[in-house]
């Protein structure tokens, strides 16, 4: 009795803590969810962010955004937003870490797939069309719109 009660403790010890750690990794949160799309800048007005701030307002933008399951992240100055809201500091951090940035000039953009894995990382700005052709090329895009990656009409999986 007494070896099953220090099993049932360990257990829940490390699945408590496993989930303390996964609660401050965001891009593992969004792992087969989203695609997250992550701009980090040295000031909120960095031309690179403006730009595609300004772009995210136009409504065929925003559809098309939405449509590919893509969240904005964005970091300034080490503070982090995940949709335009404030992310802890610790969540910022943990951000920071999950992408194991090269270092380079900023602004940096990065795109991770649904997968988790890294997509794209420029050190610039990046339009959206081609940042939506990246995407659109990916096999799990192609699965979702329906279709092989070569674009022609394939039956869905189950």
């Amino acid at each position: 009795m007494l070896i099953r009660t220090l099993i049932f403790a360990a257990a829940s010890i490390v699945g408590t803590h496993s989930f303390a750690a996964s609660s401050d990794a965001p891009l593992a949160q969004e792992i087969g969810k989203t695609r997250p799309l992550i701009v980090i800048a040295a000031s909120a007005a960095d031309p690179v962010l403006v730009k595609l701030k300004t772009s995210l307002s136009e409504p065929d933008n925003q559809r098309a955004f939405a449509e590919r399951d893509i969240i904005l992240f964005t970091v300034i100055d080490g503070h982090g937003q995940r949709d335009g809201r404030d992310m802890s500091v610790a969540a910022s951090k943990a951000l920071i870490e999950e992408l194991r940035l090269r270092p380079g000039p900023l602004p940096s953009v990065i795109l991770v797939g649904k997968d988790g894995g890294k997509k794209l990382e420029r050190h610039g700005s990046i339009a959206l069309n081609e940042l939506f052709g990246i995407i659109d090329a990916m096999p799990m895009r192609q699965d979702e719109m329906g279709r092989d990656p070569a674009g022609s009409p394939d039956s869905k999986r189950d």
